[in-house]
């Protein structure tokens, strides 16, 4: 499977934001908040990054049409991030 680069969901996305994302309806979560608090320490378990990982995912399906390009490339992503996730926890 061929490499995606954030960089690619990031162009996506910052071309088609809902206007519910940019509410305080409903919190914000994306790639370089989950990066932070990667970096932050701040999962305790794997499960707990993937869970907000999936978040991430299942937000940009809901708030955008099946063949839009921030859907398509939520499901790019999330097919290498399910992908790295297996090799990660599998000790591979």
């Amino acid at each position: 499977m061929a490499k995606i680069s954030a960089d690619e969901y990031f162009l996506c996305v910052g071309q088609h934001i809902s206007s519910d994302h940019l509410s305080n309806r409903f919190p914000s979560l994306d790639i370089s908040t989950l990066g932070n608090n990667l970096r932050a320490n701040m999962y305790k378990t794997v499960g707990d990054f993937a869970k907000d990982a999936t978040k991430i995912f299942n937000n940009a399906r809901y708030y955008n049409p099946k063949n839009s390009p921030v859907f398509l490339c939520a499901e790019k992503l999330e097919k290498f991030f399910v992908q790295q996730l297996k090799e990660l926890t599998s000790g591979k």
